[in-house]
């Protein structure tokens, strides 16, 4: 197992960028998954276009349209996690999250909840990885195994 500090130091440092959160391979039907559970979850939502406070659409399909002419957000538990969930595209599931904010083991612990949950909804693998680095994860959790990985010394030895 490691230890608690080396994921702290590893892979929530402080130098300014974002860590993500993925979903790969997805279609319209596993967002729509992922808003399902999110709706009937405990995480607080809070969905914004073009920074304005809106009530979450039932589709994802209306979600997607807005995207081409609106700035779309959902904000996931601002409070504890602080994900923000962007619709870029229908095959990838992506929220990011400030390494600020997981400087401890609670926080950290919360962090992964949420990814099990939201694997287990959308019924594939989910990942956490650097800014924009979707092919170097740092840690996978796979729904169908219920496993979960650590990728440390691959990635930052």
């Amino acid at each position: 197992m490691i230890e608690w500090s080396r994921i702290v130091r590893d892979v929530f440092y402080l130098d300014g960028s974002l860590r993500d959160i993925y979903v790969l391979g997805t279609s319209e039907h596993d967002w729509q998954a992922m808003l399902a559970y999110l709706r009937v979850s405990p995480y607080p939502l809070e969905y914004l276009v073009d920074g304005e406070m809106r009530p979450l659409p039932e589709h994802v399909a209306e979600i997607f349209a807005l995207t081409e002419d609106h700035f779309v957000v959902l904000q996931i538990d601002r409070a504890r996690l602080g994900l923000k969930c962007h619709f870029f595209t229908p095959q990838q599931i992506e929220c990011d999250l400030d390494p600020k904010d997981f400087q401890d083991e609670q926080y950290v612990s919360s962090l992964l909840d949420f990814m099990r949950s939201i694997g287990r909804a959308v019924n594939k693998p989910i990942i956490l990885t650097g800014e924009n680095v979707a092919e170097r994860p740092l840690f996978r959790y796979n729904p169908a195994t219920n496993e979960e990985t650590w990728f440390l010394e691959e990635n930052w030895g």
